[in-house]
């Protein structure tokens, strides 16, 4: 029950979060990290509880899910970046590439119509590719992320919806486009890890969403070391 206590709390501090108003929101991180210190003291003292005296019915929380989405005023530069980072991983590689397959086929008198030809390919292929890896920086700025006590929900963007659940989380990354979901593959083989979501940089309240992913995973991991 005491981990119940500590989410309920928890969540009722982030209802009455003002993002607008900086002296609440001092007031807010102020209680939002002693809350955090009790939830990692109750984990302690779950952890030292025998699984027979663990509490195994959990209620499910009534919270209203919070909806993020991106901040149009960060929206280009995070654009302008992702395009930089694209461009290096994607193009450059795959223009050395050529240059080399370029280098043999010249050398070779006959073949020099072939690489002309290999060189209209290859730059085809090497524009698809970047266009589509952009496409997608593109559309994850489009989706909206629902983060709730029991899973995280994308909507929009040109992508399905798709839910995930905290038990479903193997790993949550900080890479240069954001926070990265990385999950268990259910459906393959449970040691196959995928790139589940990215929830962009560029959202607005990005930490507060960070903060809140972590705390709903986090209090997860400890309900279910005590099943």
């Amino acid at each position: 029950m005491a981990i119940q206590q500590v989410e309920t709390k928890a969540t009722g501090l982030w209802q009455s979060f003002a993002p607008s108003a900086p002296k609440e929101q001092e007031s807010f991180w102020t209680n939002y990290e002693k809350l955090i210190a009790k939830s990692k003291k109750q984990q302690r003292n779950y952890r030292a509880v025998a699984p027979a005296q663990a509490c195994h019915t959990v209620p499910k929380s009534t919270a209203l899910p919070f909806v993020f989405s991106v901040d149009t005023h960060q929206k280009k530069s995070y654009l302008l970046e992702q395009f930089k980072q694209t461009l290096h991983q994607v193009m450059i590689p795959l223009a050395i590439a050529g240059c080399f397959l370029n280098m043999v086929l010249l050398l070779q008198k006959p073949y020099v119509l072939m690489a002309v030809f290999a060189n209209l390919l290859g730059a085809i292929f090497c524009l698809s590719i970047f266009f589509f890896c952009f496409q997608k920086r593109i559309s994850e700025l489009n989706t909206l992320i629902e983060i709730s006590p029991q899973s995280l929900t994308r909507i929009g963007g040109g992508f399905r919806s798709q839910k995930i659940h905290y038990y479903d989380i193997a790993e949550i990354r900080h890479t240069t486009r954001g926070m990265s979901i990385i999950c268990y593959d259910s459906i393959h083989s449970k040691d196959r890890l995928y790139e589940a979501l990215v929830i962009p940089k560029a959202f607005q309240h990005y930490q507060q969403a960070q903060a809140l992913i972590n705390h709903y995973w986090s209090n997860h991991q400890v309900k279910m070391a005590v099943k």
